[in-house]
């Protein structure tokens, strides 16, 4: 994960947790594996509940 993307993602959620990085990590292992192209494809999650790894993703 780079340092950047860390820092953004921490400023959006409001603190470093764990469960934003195992959301950040989710998300970059599902762009991998499926090849999304994150700028040209739209991505949608559909959750259940608004915790840390959520923002994660959403990020």
């Amino acid at each position: 994960m780079e340092r950047l993307l860390w820092e953004e993602a921490v400023r959006f959620h409001g603190h470093e947790c764990p469960g934003l990085a195992i959301g950040m990590k989710a998300c970059e292992a599902i762009i991998s594996k499926m090849n999304i192209k994150p700028k040209k494809d739209k991505i949608i999650c559909i959750t259940e509940n608004n915790t840390c790894p959520i923002d994660g993703i959403k990020y």
